[in-house]
């Protein structure tokens, strides 16, 4: 293979700059359907637009100054995760991989014809767009870190790039665009095929195990489909019945653990916080009724269903009271019928009653969730 040392700086076009987070349309945006059970992957179209810039190789940071006004790192990092969730991926490379095969990513204009890889190459690379680390992929390879970088620099170099750009997103995205890589649909029902050993290892390179995951209820607009992990969705019942991190914890044996997983199921929901998760766990239907059903229970103040409905949207309870004219006391007074109702205690109650409250229908918006427009 020659290597080509000339550096170029590859940049994201112009109008891959994403929308403010308070955009209100914001569609999504399906990718090429499988042909074996014709299911779409779909992102929202901020969504798509954040992951191309994260394609280009830019940091959190240079996507956060990206918005008018500048969002904060942190949201960043939920949105990509979000945007991880959706697609099934365990890695933001791997996320870049599978939206280049689903269509979710356009090519980049203007690439050059593609030289042929090497076995090595190929395999390093492969094994990175399949969610691999590169701790992972030496060991798949057996093989030592100066081989793997060495090989993995020569990539670089092939496709021009400079030290400041030579990041894993951008390399695929590239050699995607290049149709150097796979470009199979990565539906969940067509797994991907272990690549055969490489000559003088009998080490198969399988892909990165994705979690199982489930669907919620089609957009009746849309048609598309929201997903968590088994794990997020068991979590997310937990949270529906009022437990603390400290009772998930008692569940999942590590309470580092239940908070990282409790902010991960807030964060592939798109909810500010838990009242929100669960809202829109249940709109989505990942949430079931309780069985049996509570007592029916009639709400006619209009000022508390706004404040149930805003509390459900992610409103803190400081907020939800100022918009009606109560104190935060005087709120929690007005809400103290609906929990003495459902017998609702703890720190948790109101999520609890919310839940229970979309479980009778008709206090809460029960109309599916897609960010698409009506």
């Amino acid at each position: 293979m020659t290597t080509d040392h000339h550096t170029r700086t590859v940049q994201p076009p112009a109008d891959a700059a994403p929308f403010r987070p308070a955009d209100a349309a914001n569609p999504c945006t399906h990718g090429t359907p499988c042909p074996t059970c014709g299911e779409r992957l779909s992102l929202t179209r901020a969504q798509r637009r954040l992951l191309t810039l994260d394609a280009y190789g830019l940091t959190v940071h240079e996507m956060a100054s990206r918005y008018t006004p500048p969002v904060s790192t942190s949201w960043v990092h939920g949105q990509l995760t979000e945007i991880a969730e959706r697609l099934g991926a365990t890695t933001r490379a791997h996320a870049v991989d599978i939206a280049c095969r689903a269509g979710l990513l356009r090519p980049r204009a203007g690439t050059r014809p593609t030289a042929t890889l090497t076995p090595l190459q190929t395999y390093v690379v492969l094994s990175l767009a399949r969610g691999n680390t590169r701790e992972q992929t030496r060991t798949l390879l057996e093989i030592g870190p100066a081989r793997f970088t060495t090989a993995l620099r020569d990539v670089h170099e092939r496709l021009g790039l400079g030290q400041g750009q030579r990041r894993t997103r951008l390399m695929l995205y590239l050699l995607h665009s290049e149709k150097a890589l796979p470009s199979s649909n990565p539906c969940r029902c067509r797994p991907d095929e272990p690549l055969p050993p490489l000559k003088g290892s009998g080490v198969l390179l399988r892909p990165s195990p994705r979690p199982p995951t489930v669907r919620g209820r089609p957009c009746p607009r849309c048609g598309s489909r929201a997903r968590l992990t088994v794990e997020h969705r068991d979590v997310l019942e937990l949270m529906a019945r009022g437990l603390t991190d400290q009772e998930i914890a008692g569940h999942l044996g590590s309470g580092a653990f239940a908070t990282r997983t409790t902010a991960a199921v807030r964060h592939s929901l798109g909810a500010r916080n838990r009242a929100q998760a669960v809202d829109l766990g249940y709109r989505h239907g990942f949430l079931a009724p309780p069985d049996p059903l509570p007592e029916p229970l009639t709400v006619t103040d209009p000022d508390t269903r706004a404040a149930l409905a805003r509390i459900a949207a992610g409103w803190t309870i400081h907020r939800t009271a100022a918009s009606i004219g109560l104190t935060r006391q005087g709120l929690l007074r007005r809400l103290s019928h609906i929990h003495e109702h459902f017998g609702t205690t703890g720190e948790q109650k109101t999520i609890q009653a919310l839940y229970l409250l979309h479980a009778l229908g008709g206090v809460l918006p029960d109309e599916h969730p897609c960010p698409c427009p009506p």
